[in-house]
C-alpha cells in the first residue's frame, strides 16, 4: 500500500539516494521524511505514535542490588 501525504493525504513516490530514503509528494512537489508519512492503516490525520503518549511521569529506577 502506498504511504501518503500528512499534508494533502494524496501517494507519495519512494525516493532512495546516497543510502537515505525519503518521500515526494508529486501534488505538493516537496520532500516528506519517513517520520511525518501517514501509513494508510493509520486514522486519517492521526498524530504519530510518539506525540500520542500523554503519560510523561518516568518510573523510578527500581534496581536490584545483589
Amino acid at each position: 500500500m502506498p504511504k501518503l501525504c500528512p499534508d494533502c493525504k494524496k501517494p507519495l513516490e519512494h525516493v532512495c539516494s546516497c543510502g537515505s530514503s525519503s518521500y515526494f509528494c508529486n501534488h505538493c512537489n516537496q520532500l516528506v521524511s519517513r517520520k511525518r508519512v501517514i501509513e494508510p492503516d493509520d486514522e486519517a490525520g492521526s498524530e504519530p505514535s510518539f506525540a500520542k503518549s500523554t503519560n510523561n511521569e518516568q518510573k523510578p529506577n527500581r534496581s536490584v542490588k545483589s
